[in-house]
């Protein structure tokens, strides 16, 4: 049975996970996704989602703002665009450190219905820039991926991977520039693109989503979809998708 697209706007209802920390979701198994769920968490200043697990990987993107994430004892600051792969069964916890204002964070899993366990706060705290082999997360800074140019007036920056078929995800920040788009493509499994800024549209048969201010569109695996910027400004995404690969993206401008 064919599903249908996904689209939920940026300023959903959330709900309250944890005081202070409020929770959108964007793609799930509820919401009738398959193998992933997109969500975004908004955190008050001096709130945070304490230590827990995942049964699954688990990406980090921060969006707005500089958040705190502690995974085991490394503690790192992370700017916006900046993401970071937790895998399964790894402790962590993200914290809003700032005495004024929200932050936002981006959050994917290799999962259409993720589970949570809260342990207790045993850990200490060192400082991290980088991650490196000792440790089993990634982190990868936006400003030192390298945009990939896929075609003229798009850019993708890389920013998870995993080398892992059952539980791995990829994903980046892929930009749009006026008056371009992405030609029609087609997927095997659940792909979601999260508007991060400007204005673009989502085409996915008949029916075109406009896609600004965070809101989503979660294309199921198998049905073809375009991406069109046809505004005089950039558009980005970031996208995400529930296997270690996707094919290269291809683009062409608008005549």
């Amino acid at each position: 049975m064919s599903r249908n697209e996904i689209f939920t706007l940026g300023n959903s209802e959330p709900t309250e996970l944890s005081p202070g920390v409020f929770l959108r979701v964007f793609a799930s198994g509820g919401l009738g996704a398959e193998e992933i769920t997109i969500c975004t968490a908004t955190i008050a200043p001096q709130a945070g989602l304490p230590f827990h697990t995942h049964p699954t990987s688990e990406v980090i993107t921060a969006l707005v703002g500089a958040a705190e994430v502690l995974v085991d004892g490394r503690r790192y600051a992370l700017n916006p665009y900046d993401a970071i792969h937790i895998p399964a069964g790894v402790p962590h916890a993200v914290n809003n450190a700032n005495t004024t204002g929200d932050i936002v964070l981006h959050t994917s899993f290799p999962t259409n219905k993720p589970d949570r366990d809260f342990v207790e706060d045993t850990f200490s705290r060192d400082d991290r820039q980088a991650t490196d082999d000792s440790c089993p997360e990634t982190l990868v800074r936006f400003t030192a991926s390298d945009p990939a140019t896929l075609s003229a007036g798009i850019q993708n920056r890389l920013l998870f991977t995993s080398d892992s078929d059952t539980t791995g995800l990829c994903g980046g920040y892929l930009e749009i520039a006026a008056t371009h788009s992405l030609p029609q493509q087609t997927y095997p499994r659940d792909i979601v693109f999260t508007a991060v800024d400007g204005h673009s549209s989502g085409e996915v048969g008949a029916e075109c989503h406009q896609l600004a201010g965070m809101t989503s569109l979660c294309v199921p695996g198998g049905v073809a979809h375009r991406l069109v910027n046809s505004t005089d400004a950039p558009a980005a995404l970031i996208w995400a998708y529930a296997a270690p690969a996707l094919p290269l993206l291809e683009s062409t401008a608008n005549d």
